[in-house]
């Protein structure tokens, strides 16, 4: 999940504090009821993203979408019967499917379609070509069906959340591998760093090389190697017995 962060106006009280995961709300705009409705269900916990709610800008609109699709956690996408505005006269996809390929091209970036359940006759013909390219069994993306706007906002918040708790999963999984492959390095650094001081001190006592100064530093450096070892292998283990 790519969190984003941002310095805390005194940082030397809290340097950084970690925002809510932004939510990029991708629809056409006769969805308007629903995508207020989101917008007010996800807010709790999440921060949404809606155009119509941002300020003006020099950007160009194309640029400043592509920005904040790239800038968010997560990309929702609510598909009605409309197919909406051509994204250019050079390009007959609409805007929609537009932020739909954005989105997929950012390979760390989940994306949620959520469908409204609706006749396939009242369906635009484009917009039922783009259905069917999402519905795709082997080049689509697992979608989800809603037939109301509280439907909607159910099944998106609780979708949200579960990629929450996968995140999760997933991280604490890769902190207790990293924590295995220390704990498993941790033995054999220490036995080849006393192995090596060993080898130095039996070269010194049969050739003088070292002075008794450049003996003593060279202990404490090992010791402090081993130190250091033991003390990240007890914070991983640490930090995996507080998850």
């Amino acid at each position: 999940m790519r969190l984003r962060t941002r310095k805390h106006a005194d940082f030397r009280e809290q340097p950084f504090v970690i925002s809510k995961p932004q939510v990029f709300i991708s629809s056409t705009s006769d969805l308007e009821t629903e995508r207020q409705a989101l917008a007010e269900g996800l807010r709790p916990l999440f921060e949404p993203y809606l155009f119509e709610q941002d300020r003006a800008r020099a950007a160009s609109p194309r640029e400043h979408c592509a920005e904040m699709i790239r800038a968010s956690d997560a990309f929702l996408g609510v598909v009605g019967s409309n197919y909406g505005s051509h994204y250019s006269a050079d390009d007959e996809r609409s805007i929609c499917e537009w932020e739909f390929d954005t989105a997929r091209e950012q390979h760390d970036l989940p994306l949620m379609m959520l469908l409204s359940s609706v006749d396939e006759s009242s369906l635009e013909p484009e917009q039922r070509r783009f259905r069917s390219r999402l519905e795709d069994f082997h080049t689509g993306v697992w979608c989800r069906f809603f037939r109301s706007s509280q439907q909607l906002v159910d099944i998106a918040r609780d979708s949200l959340m579960q990629w929450m708790i996968e995140h999760l999963v997933q991280r604490d999984a890769s902190s207790r591998k990293r924590g295995q492959w220390l704990r498993r390095l941790t033995a054999p650094i220490a036995i080849a760093t006393v192995g090596g001081l060993g080898a130095a001190v039996a070269a010194n006592l049969v050739l003088d090389f070292l002075s008794a100064t450049q003996l003593a530093g060279l202990c404490g450096l090992t010791l402090c190697i081993l130190a250091l070892l033991f003390m990240l292998n007890g914070m991983e283990g640490g930090k995996h017995h507080g998850h």
